[in-house]
């Protein structure tokens, strides 16, 4: 043959390419955060110089400034520096837990100024609503869909809110039981908000790699059926050159006299048995060809160029049928493999419907599309010639089946096929004045 199979790929290969998709997914996560930290750091700043600015900048503000704003720069430059970095390939794990960290830095500088400079009226760092803050960080460390970052995002948060409480416990306040109470509430909201992070991480983590590797093996067997119809060209050029050989032992026999009857007999099994063969890889083929159009990303088709197309290259090749079309002007279907596989479908219906059966065709063909629900388009290919056998009526459409003579039966078949890879439905039917009736049933784009 012309060409060598792609290999079935293995674990190794097929975890190769998943990695990448993984890291992808990942950065995006990070990409996600960094845009949200840049948006808090900014508002967080802002808020801060309000605030201060309005009580005239005492010491303790100065102070408070001092740590506070660089800490929120600090977040908004990794953040500026992560979306960049992020855009080129490169493995992100890294760059997540640096990530984490500088979010547990940047909340632990804000909320550390009120424990070192309290202002008149403190009431502890336990009754600021900032120090909520630790417990939604938490949680946004499983947007990276790393368990590890979620992981460190607990520990990390877990020790800065155990080092404010315990600085704050020098802080001359009034304290009441109650405050302890609100200690333990906080400590058991931020392990579940580590836990939930770590959980969602994983799940997220999980589904990824399940998506990814599904559509890896996806890509491989597209490029396993991609290389089975190129080489089924060579394989009927063989099976064709066997038969011609066949044929010409067979001439050769009767030129030569040889009547042999067990000779005869074999020639012909022969012949049978190649015809057999050649009838297997064409359906092979037809298999193949439908499964990778399947494969195919489902695409919006309008309806009425195809059917014009396809009818313009019919009429030269059957002159004595009359193809008549009647097709909206704004219908769009969707249809795996695009415009292709649609003009593939309908080139075999109306070929099968010209043909009739082999030895009556019919006359008279007509095309009639129109929108039968809000989601839903039907294509309608009507006839007036034999129609179906009965056994193509009375059972399912298997190989084989076929309503010519010297047909393969395959044309139908992977007509189907196509029509259901696009989430539709094919049927067929006599009419009831005669001639055959295809129904294609597809989803409006």
């Amino acid at each position: 043959m012309s060409g060598t199979p792609s290999a079935i790929p293995g674990r190794y290969s097929v975890d190769a390419a998943v990695k990448p998709l993984l890291e992808a997914s990942m950065s995006r996560g990070e990409q996600i955060a960094s845009v949200l930290r840049i948006g808090l750091c900014s508002l967080s700043g802002a808020r801060s110089a309000l605030l201060w600015s309005q009580a005239g900048w005492p010491v303790n503000e100065q102070r408070a400034a001092a740590v506070t704003f660089p800490a929120l720069a600090l977040g908004i430059a990794f953040s500026a520096y992560a979306l960049v970095t992020l855009r080129r390939p490169r493995s992100p794990l890294r760059l997540v837990h640096a990530s984490v960290t500088v979010d547990a830095v940047v909340a632990f500088a804000g909320l550390l100024t009120n424990v070192l400079w309290p202002w008149p009226g403190y009431l502890g760092i336990i009754n600021m609503p900032d120090i909520g803050l630790l417990v939604l960080l938490a949680l946004g460390a499983g947007l990276r869909q790393a368990p590890s970052a979620s992981v460190l995002g607990g520990v990390l948060f877990g020790s800065a809110f155990l080092a404010l409480a315990l600085l704050d416990q020098r802080n001359p306040i009034p304290r009441s039981t109650s405050d302890m109470h609100h200690y333990a509430f906080h400590a058991i909201f931020l392990v579940i908000s580590a836990t939930m992070a770590f959980v969602y991480a994983l799940r997220t983590r999980t589904m990824a790699e399940r998506a990814a590797r599904a559509a890896v093996q996806l890509a491989f067997a597209g490029k396993s059926l991609a290389s089975l119809l190129h080489e089924h060209h060579d394989l009927r050029a063989w099976l064709a050159s066997a038969r011609l050989n066949a044929d010409l032992v067979q001439r050769a026999m009767e030129e030569a006299g040889s009547r042999s009857a067990p000779a005869v007999e074999a020639v012909e099994r022969l012949r049978d048995d190649l015809a057999k063969v050649h009838a297997v890889v064409d359906d092979i083929k037809a298999r193949a060809f439908g499964e990778s159009m399947g494969l195919e990303k489902v695409s919006p088709v309008a309806v009425q160029p195809v059917v014009e197309e396809v009818m313009a290259g019919l009429r030269p090749r059957f002159p004595g049928s009359a193809l008549q079309a009647q097709v909206a002007d704004d219908l769009m279907v969707g249809v795996a493999g695009g415009a292709a596989s649609l003009q593939r479908v309908l080139f075999g219906l109306l070929v099968n419907a010209c043909e009739g059966d082999g030895e009556r065709r019919a006359g008279q063909i007509g095309v009639r599309a129109c929108r039968q629900a809000a989601n839903r388009v039907r294509i309608e290919v009507r006839d007036d010639g034999p129609g179906f056998p009965a056994q193509m009526l009375d059972e399912s459409l298997v190989r084989g089946r076929t309503s010519k003579k010297e047909g393969s039966g395959l044309g139908l078949s992977l007509a189907a096929r196509l029509v259901e890879a696009s989430g539709g439905q094919l049927s067929w039917a006599n009419g009831s004045e005669g001639g055959a009736r295809v129904v294609v049933d597809l989803p409006a784009a």
